[in-house]
């Protein structure tokens, strides 16, 4: 499964991640906009665990998508996070 942002004008959140639900391996490549340096940074990427319950045909649905969406959303925030700490 994967997803993708643009970001809003200035790009921030932008990037691209995806899961393996047979593995459970997540990789996100993400930027996100610097407002002192007034550009975009590309992150490192990302790559964690990611885990789902079995999903089959029958209990599939968007659930399962929204899900993965606000976990990729709360590691990219988090790495974001980190990566302003370690500047200050």
């Amino acid at each position: 499964m994967s997803r993708f942002e643009f970001g809003p004008a200035n790009n921030d959140g932008s990037g691209e991640s995806s899961v393996n639900l047979l593995t459970n391996q997540y990789i996100g490549k993400w930027s996100y906009y610097d407002v002192n340096k007034d550009y975009l940074v590309k992150m490192p990427e990302i790559r964690a665990k990611m885990i789902f319950p079995k999903i089959y045909l029958e209990n599939f649905s968007s659930d399962i998508y929204f899900d993965y969406s606000e976990k990729c959303s709360e590691l990219y925030y988090k790495k974001k996070q980190d990566l302003l700490n370690k500047k200050e």
